[in-house]
């Protein structure tokens, strides 16, 4: 699973054309694309020679067996929009969900998010909770990351750092 962060890099685009999640879903997979030739010239360089003759290696061959013949990229954003595989797996295992008990007991009459049999339903369900849990995790690495900030640091910092932790620090403030 691939992220991305809230940059102009990736949202200052013309997202009509191409969703934010796509576009990186198509960055990730030139980018292993390059990574498997990188590894046939290094650990098969007797195969692939200087890499002009158009021979694959072993690595880009066995890309090359993947399903598509590729890496699948799964790609989720910053405010919790998903690529288009993503949001294929979600279908598929909201299917499979609605077609089993759990789809059973799932009812337009119990339920009143939204018309329609168990598939929407469930498929709402699982969107909503993919994206909360795409958001929360992005949340979770940004606070992960302030004990590592310090006094002077341009991204924010501060503080006096001895022998306290910058979060026990600003629990200190919080309660004064």
């Amino acid at each position: 699973v691939k992220t991305y962060t809230a940059c102009s890099t990736r949202y200052n685009h013309n997202n009509s054309t191409m969703t934010p999640p796509d576009r990186r879903a198509r960055d990730v997979t030139t980018e292993y694309s390059r990574k498997f030739k990188k590894l046939d010239a290094v650990f098969a360089p007797e195969v692939v020679g200087n890499g002009e003759n158009g021979t694959t290696g072993p690595f880009e061959t066995a890309q090359g067996r993947f399903f598509r013949g590729q890496i699948i990229p799964i790609t989720a954003g910053w405010f919790g929009e998903i690529g288009g595989d993503f949001a294929k797996i979600i279908k598929i295992i909201a299917r499979e969900a609605a077609s089993g008990e759990c789809g059973m007991t799932v009812s337009p009459l119990i339920n009143s998010d939204r018309k329609g049999g168990a598939l929407p339903i469930m498929l709402q369900q699982f969107r909503r909770a993919i994206g909360v849990a795409i958001i929360r995790g992005q949340a979770n690495h940004k606070l992960a990351r302030l004990c590592t900030l310090r006094e002077g640091d341009e991204r924010g910092g501060g503080g006096d750092m001895q022998g306290e932790s910058q979060q026990q620090q600003m629990a200190t403030r919080a309660i004064e």
